[in-house]
């Protein structure tokens, strides 16, 4: 069994030597996927699929090669003696996939990067791979919604994703966002010697507030911005009862957030 780091670390390293199985079209804003049938709708065009997609666990799974058409996503497939992976990557988006496992890895530009798990294993059916539809539209910038008037998922466009109740954007200036198992809950790095530090501030302020609302968030950058003539040295400083810290380590340039499970330390 591979630990979570090696794990991640093999998904990464797949991303780069995968074979091609696809080649991106162009993104929808919207897409319908009636459950059941050979046919989706993108921007109200019907496209057709070689096979179906299907209900499983009360989990959705579409055809890989469709579903990454309908996202404007390339495809590319590995079949190996031990394993076999799908990674699907729009823009500089890329969401990693082992056959028949639970982990994937996310990787937002080069400020995230995520190993995640899902409550579903990509499949294989007579040749033809299955992918959960969810997991895969939510971290390439759709939003997944059901229609059950008309029995089909309808995705539509967006410039977020979501992580544990915060919404960050697909594009972002910010150094890092990382998440933990343990006592760290999210961590946000912004360098605070770039050009503009008041871009990522912002971005984070947007990020803590998607959360803890408009008020613990301004509190939080206002604190950064009020010290951010110390440089590389910001007395760390808790936040909602030690909820949230934040401040900047001696000889660093990046100011760090942190959010705890439980309290700060």
């Amino acid at each position: 069994m591979l630990s979570a780091f090696r794990l991640c670390t093999f998904l990464a390293v797949l991303v780069l030597g995968m074979g091609i199985c696809s080649f991106p079209a162009l993104a929808s804003d919207e897409v319908v996927f009636p459950i059941g049938q050979k046919v989706y709708y993108a921007d109200g065009q019907a496209k057709i699929m070689d096979t179906p997609g299907f209900v499983k666990d009360g989990l959705i799974y579409l055809p890989t090669a469709s579903l990454g058409e309908a996202l404007g996503a390339e495809v590319k497939w590995s079949d190996q003696l031990e394993y076999q992976s799908i990674a699907l990557t729009k823009g500089k988006d890329t969401v990693v996939y082992l056959l028949n496992h639970e982990n994937f890895l996310v990787q937002h530009r080069d400020y995230y990067s995520d190993l995640a798990r899902m409550e579903a294993v990509p499949v294989l059916i007579n040749g033809q791979s299955y992918l959960p539809l969810r997991y895969t539209a939510e971290n390439l910038g759709y939003e997944v919604s059901f229609d059950e008037a008309n029995g089909a998922v309808r995705l539509t466009a967006r410039d977020f994703f979501t992580r544990e109740g915060y919404t960050i954007p697909l594009a972002a200036s910010i150094t890092a966002i990382r998440f933990y198992p343990a006592d760290i809950e999210m961590e946000l790095l912004v360098d605070l010697q770039k050009p503009a530090p008041a871009q990522p501030l912002e971005e984070a302020r947007n990020i803590l507030a998607s959360k803890f609302g408009e008020t613990a968030a301004e509190e939080v950058i206002q604190y950064l911005k009020a010290n951010l003539s110390h440089g590389d040295s910001i007395p760390m400083k808790g936040f909602m009862r030690g909820k949230i810290s934040a401040g900047s380590f001696q000889g660093d340039s990046l100011a760090v957030i942190r959010v705890w499970r439980n309290s700060g330390s």
